[in-house]
C-alpha cells in the first residue's frame, strides 16, 4: 500500500482543491436533510422541483411532500440509471441539502420548468435510502407508484447527434407509414448513419439493460423518452414495430431488416411484454428471472425485487436488511416450493462466486452471475423425470439443505474440456469443437448398426435442438444427421467446416447454444456420451431427481456432518434419457440425495 503524501508533496492547486472538498463535506454534514418517517405504509413522497431558468443561481432545489398513494396528486415518475460511484452532487431540499448521484443531478437540470413546480417521483429522493425498512416497504409499492403516475419520464442520457438522428428517423418512418401509407416506411432507404444512430440510442445506452425499467415500462400509463432536451413518445415505438419491416414474415427478408430488428431487440421485447401485462397476464417469477437474468442492478437484490410487481403471487417480501445470499436462498426456496418442481435450480453457474457469497448453498442459483440453461428459459424442452408426481413429497428444504428423491445414472469417467474453444473465428471454433469429441466414442463406420452411436454424438452436440432452439422433430433428424456428416467429414479432411452460404442449420445451432460453456464426458459403466457442465470432474455422479427436467451432476462430500451429502455441480445432457426413459425402467432404484 502506497504511503500517504506529505503536505510538501502537494501542489498549491491540489491543496486548494482538497481544502474546498473538505469545506463542502463539512457543509453537507452540517446541513444534511433529515427524512421523517412516513405516517402510513400506503403513503409515499413526491419531490416538487422548483421552477428555474437555465441561468438561475439556484439550479437544483425543491421540496419533499408526503402523500397518500390511494388518492395522490398528479405527478410524473422518473426512470434513469443511477450511475456508478459516490453521491458527489447535492440538491437543496426544504432548506437543507441532500447528496445525490451526478447522473440524477444532470437529469434534474433538464426537468426544471421555467414557470411552475414539477411534481416528480424519484426513487433516490423520495425513498430514504439509509432506512432499509422504508426501502423494503416502498419497493413493495413500486408497481402501484408507476401505475398511478400521469406518465413515466425515461431518461436515456444527454442529447447527442446520434439521438437526434434516431428520434428523427423514428418520427419520419412512423409518419410515412401511417399518414402517407408508404409500405417501405423509410426502411429500405435507411442510411448507415441512421442505422448506427438508432443502434446507439435504442440498444447501447445503459438504461436498456437496467432491471428496474422492466417494471417501469410495463406498468406506466404513458412513457416519454428523453435525450437531453429532445423527447419521443413511446407510442411512436409501438407504431414503428407495427410496420412491415418488424413483422415476423419480414424480419429476416433483407439485411437492413435483420440489422433493425437487432438494434430494436430490447424495445421489441418490452413492447411485447407491455401488451401482455396491460392485459393482466402474469407469469411465474422463475420465467421472469430467466428472461432478465443478464440485466443490471446497482443492488443485486433488485434483480428479484424489481420484478415482483409483474409476476404471479409468490411468498417473497422485499427486505433490504437481508444479504444477497439470503435473498437468493429465499427466492430459490419460494420458487421450487410453490411450483413443486426443481426446474429453477437446473442451471450451471458461469464464473466464480465472490468471497462474500461463497457460502451460498450449492443448489441455489446466484443471480449476480450468469447461468447456462440446458433447458428452455420458459418452455420445458426436456422432461427427464417424466412419470414422477409433482408433489411436496418429492423434495424437502430444511435449514438450507435440499433433500430430494432421485435415481443414479452413472459416474463420470473422463472429460474433454471445451472451455478454450474460441468464438472469434468460426472455422477455429468448429475445428476445436471437433477435437473435443471423445475419440473413443466415434464409430469406425457409418453402417445402419452404428447410426445410433453417431446420433448420440451429434444430438448431444446440439442438445437435440433445431435452429429455432426447440426440440428436433422426426422429420428434422434426417436432415440434421446429413448436415452433421457433411460437417464432420469436412473438418476431418480439411480442418475447416463446410463453406456453404448460408451455413447449415446444424452449424447455426452449434454456435447458437454456446457449447463453449459445456464439455464432453464419458460415463464409467455405461460409456454414455454426455454434455456436462464445465465444472464437472472425473468421479462426479449423474442422476435424475424427481421433478427436475434434466439430469443433474452432483459431487459427494467426504466426511460431511450431514451424513452422505452432495454438492450440486450443474446439468447434463444424456442422450436417450431426456424424456423420462430412466424413470420407466424398473431396474433403477430410487434413493435420496441431500444437497448442501
Amino acid at each position: 500500500m502506497a504511503a500517504p503524501k506529505h503536505y510538501r508533496d502537494y501542489t498549491d492547486d491540489e491543496m486548494e482543491e482538497s481544502y474546498m472538498a473538505m469545506l463542502m463535506q463539512q457543509f453537507v454534514e452540517e446541513n444534511a436533510y433529515k427524512y421523517k418517517g412516513l405516517e402510513k405504509s400506503t403513503h409515499f413522497r413526491l419531490f416538487y422541483l422548483d421552477p428555474a431558468t437555465p441561468d438561475s443561481p439556484l439550479r437544483r432545489r425543491g421540496s419533499l411532500v408526503e402523500c397518500s398513494l390511494d388518492n395522490p396528486p398528479e405527478y410524473e415518475a422518473l426512470s434513469y440509471v443511477w450511475g456508478i460511484g459516490d453521491k458527489d452532487a447535492i440538491i437543496g431540499i426544504d432548506g437543507s441539502v441532500l447528496q445525490i448521484t451526478t447522473s440524477l443531478s444532470n437529469v434534474l437540470l433538464r426537468l426544471r420548468l421555467p414557470d411552475r413546480v414539477r411534481a416528480l417521483w424519484i426513487d433516490q429522493l423520495c425513498i430514504d435510502q439509509t432506512n432499509p425498512d422504508e426501502r423494503s416497504e416502498q419497493v413493495r409499492q413500486m408497481g402501484k407508484i408507476y401505475q398511478k403516475a400521469k406518465g413515466d419520464l425515461m431518461w436515456l442520457g444527454e442529447e447527442s447527434s446520434s439521438s437526434r438522428v434516431a428520434f428523427g428517423w423514428v418520427r419520419q418512418t412512423v409518419e410515412l407509414f401511417f399518414l402517407k401509407n408508404t409500405r417501405a416506411a423509410g426502411v429500405d432507404n435507411m442510411s448507415r448513419q441512421q442505422y448506427e444512430a438508432v443502434r446507439e440510442t435504442f440498444s447501447e445506452r445503459p438504461i436498456w439493460r437496467r432491471i428496474w425499467i422492466v417494471q417501469e415500462v410495463l406498468l406506466s400509463r404513458n412513457i416519454t423518452l428523453l435525450c437531453g432536451g429532445d423527447s419521443l413518445d413511446w407510442s411512436n415505438l409501438e407504431k414503428l414495430l407495427a410496420t412491415d419491416s418488424f413483422q415476423p414474415t419480414n424480419m429476416f427478408r433483407t439485411a437492413i431488416n435483420k440489422l433493425l430488428n437487432h438494434a430494436f431487440v430490447t424495445v421489441i421485447f418490452l413492447v411485447s411484454w407491455r401488451n401482455k401485462i396491460q392485459r393482466n397476464v402474469r407469469v411465474p417469477l422463475k420465467d421472469m428471472l430467466y428472461m432478465f437474468r443478464d440485466w443490471n442492478a446497482t443492488d443485486e437484490r433488485d434483480k428479484v425485487y424489481g420484478l415482483l410487481g409483474l409476476v404471479e403471487d409468490i411468498e417473497i417480501v422485499p427486505d433490504y436488511k437481508k444479504s444477497v445470499c439470503d435473498v437468493s436462498i429465499d427466492t430459490a426456496t419460494a420458487i421450487v416450493t410453490q411450483s413443486l418442481s426443481l426446474d429453477f435450480i437446473c442451471s450451471d453457474r458461469i464464473g466464480q462466486l465472490r468471497e462474500d457469497v461463497a457460502t451460498l448453498p450449492s443448489w441455489v442459483p446466484y443471480l449476480g452471475i450468469k447461468h447456462f440453461l440446458l433447458n428452455g428459459a420458459t418452455v420445458r424442452l426436456f422432461d427427464a423425470s417424466k412419470g414422477t408426481m409433482m408433489t411436496d413429497q418429492a423434495f424437502t428444504i430444511h435449514h438450507n439443505v435440499l433433500t430430494a428423491r432421485g435415481r443414479h445414472i452413472d459416474f463420470i469417467e473422463s472429460v474433454s474440456n471445451s472451455a478454450d474453444i474460441m468464438l472469434s473465428s468460426s472455422s477455429g471454433f468448429h475445428a476445436q469443437l471437433f477435437e473435443s469429441i471423445p475419440k473413443s466414442c466415434i464409430p469406425k463406420d457409418e453402417t445402419e448398426e452404428s447410426i445410433g452411436r453417431w446420433d448420440a454424438i451429434w444430438r448431444t452436440l446440439v442438445h437435440d435442438r433445431n435452429v429455432s432452439l426447440h426440440r428436433l422433430t422426426g422429420s428434422e433428424v434426417l436432415a440434421y444427421r446429413a448436415q452433421f456428416f457433411q460437417w464432420f467429414h469436412a473438418i476431418l479432411s480439411t480442418g475447416t467446416p463446410p463453406s456453404t452460404k448460408p451455413p447449415s442449420d446444424f452449424m447455426m445451432v452449434l454456435e447458437a447454444i454456446n457449447i463453449t460453456e459445456r464439455q464432453f464426458a464419458i460415463t464409467k459403466n455405461h460409456k454414455l456420451v454426455v454434455s456436462a457442465a464445465n465444472a464437472a470432474k472425473v468421479g462426479d455422479e449423474i442422476c435424475i431427481l424427481e421433478t427436475a427436467s434434466v439430469p443433474l451432476i452432483v459431487r459427494s462430500i467426504a466426511g460431511s456432518e450431514q451424513g452422505e451429502a452432495f454438492h450440486y455441480i450443474g446439468t447434463a445432457y444424456v442422450h436417450s434419457l431426456m424424456d423420462g426413459e430412466l424413470m420407466r425402467d424398473g431396474q433403477y432404484l430410487t434413493q435420496s440425495y441431500k444437497l448442501i
